[in-house]
């Protein structure tokens, strides 16, 4: 019995160092996302499209409307830099918290959101128009060789929007 307990205590004691160790990159990893994942409000609100560009990796992949794309960061910029220009944000909030997941390496993560967006902005006729839309979406994080997170790729939908005129 005492030569069993040998031979496996330290089997047991490196096990749940290990599972201990994983536990805590898991939160380290997901509180690094979820920090990624609430900046990207801050920068619909500030207008910051280089600091919301620069969360994408260079092969950056998004699918949306039944199109597949891929950018550079200065075609992402410029992109948002056209889009913020032209809305003023309301809302940009989750309406349940992310679902986050990681792959078996901790290299790969995901999450799924959940958001209601809401903003202004003027037509053709300069008329003000108030836009309200749900989206969900999944995104894909790859970590760095320089430790950070990136994300990957972007899949959304987005329910009709809903559009009336301020007055």
């Amino acid at each position: 019995m005492k030569l069993l307990i040998k031979l496996y205590l330290p089997m047991l004691l490196l096990i749940s160092v290990s599972c201990s160790d994983t536990e805590k990159l898991k939160e380290e990893y997901t509180r690094q996302v979820i920090e990624m994942h609430d900046a990207q409000r801050g920068y619909h609100f500030e207008k910051r499209s280089a600091a919301f560009a620069g969360q994408l990796t260079d092969d950056f992949i998004s699918v949306n409307r039944g199109v597949v794309a891929q950018m550079s960061f200065e075609e992402h910029k410029a992109r948002y830099d056209q889009y913020f220009a032209s809305v003023e944000f309301e809302k940009w909030d989750d309406t349940k918290e992310p679902i986050i997941r990681f792959s078996g390496d901790y290299s790969l993560a995901y999450t799924i959101v959940e958001k209601d967006v809401v903003l202004n902005y003027r037509d053709e006729q300069g008329i003000m128009l108030r836009d309200s839309v749900h989206y969900a979406w999944l995104a894909i994080y790859r970590k760095q060789d320089d430790g950070n997170w990136k994300i990957e790729s972007v899949g959304s939908t987005n329910s009709e929007p809903l559009v009336e005129e301020i007055r």
